[in-house]
């Protein structure tokens, strides 16, 4: 006679196999480390990203070189850049977890409201496309916000 294996067994037998298979190919790719309390994370085949380290050199080398205006380029280049990217991280974020990530938005809206763009010089077609939709956010950032 043969005896038969509940289902239940089954389902769990598979169920532990798919998280286990699941967190041993998930977790090579990925590694998370913390600062002073702030876990962050990032891509073993990308380990700069989110390091604005040779954008920061780069901008302290003119600075020192007495070249404010070519300094003043970059760093509006780098935050196009990065409110590029916190306008797609925002629309994956709730309620409370968009507070701090507006807040600064908001000081950023309220900078290029004062110190706005000219748009029509980078030749990098690119790059002058995304320019364009980190205005357009901006502008219906802070006509939704008020």
């Amino acid at each position: 006679m043969r005896t038969r294996v509940p289902p239940w067994i089954i389902t769990v037998v598979l169920c532990l196999a798919s998280f286990l298979f699941g967190r041993l190919s998930g977790s090579r790719g990925a590694i998370t480390y913390s600062i002073e309390g702030w876990t962050t994370s990032f891509n073993r085949a990308w380990p700069t990203y989110g390091l604005h380290l040779a954008e920061d050199e780069e901008v302290l080398v003119q600075l020192r070189a007495g070249n404010s205006t070519h300094a003043i380029s970059q760093l509006e280049r780098m935050l196009d850049i990065d409110t590029y990217d916190a306008a797609r991280r925002r629309s994956l974020l709730q309620a409370q977890e968009l507070k701090p990530l507006d807040v600064e938005l908001a000081r950023v809206a309220q900078y290029r409201e004062q110190y706005p763009q000219e748009r029509g010089t980078d030749t990098n077609v690119f790059w002058y496309g995304k320019a364009k939709q980190v205005d357009a956010f901006l502008h219906d950032y802070t006509k939704h916000r008020l």
